[in-house]
């Protein structure tokens, strides 16, 4: 993401906005002072470096698409790569997956889940109730 602007995604930089900061305002971006409240001025007006978040440089990048959801789960070893679902203990590939279905939690369909293997799905409304029977004498 370009590192002011941060809603316009880029590889290299040449993607992101000549931009700058508000003299006073600095939380503001802008491109003149116009853009500023009254009396400030736009500084530092340059291209915008693009920052990548979650990416540790080890020297050589890839374009390659390799965690779709962006959780910090390579794709291939991600037990649901199209919805996030973060590792449960830092600094592993370990998700969440209480019903050891190979599925992560987040991607288990409505009405699935079983976490404590009693059979009936965790997500469906159950009543813990007791019914007295009474036992009644038919005629004959």
């Amino acid at each position: 993401m370009c590192a002011r602007t941060n809603t316009t995604l880029c590889v290299n930089g040449t993607e992101c906005p000549v931009t700058g900061t508000c003299s006073q305002t600095t939380a503001t971006v802008c491109t003149t002072n116009a853009n500023c409240p009254a009396g400030e001025t736009c500084t530092g007006i340059a291209q915008e470096p693009c920052v990548r978040d979650t990416v540790a440089n080890t020297g050589s990048c890839s374009l390659v698409a390799d965690d779709a959801d962006v959780d910090q789960v390579s794709d291939p070893i991600d037990n649901c790569p199209t919805l996030a679902n973060a590792p449960i203990i830092p600094n592993t590939t370990h998700q969440a997956d209480s019903d050891h279905d190979g599925l992560g939690d987040v991607c288990d369909p409505s009405g699935t889940l079983d976490d404590d293997r009693d059979g009936i799905p965790d997500d469906l409304v159950s009543y813990n109730v007791a019914v007295a029977c009474r036992a009644s004498r038919w005629p004959g």
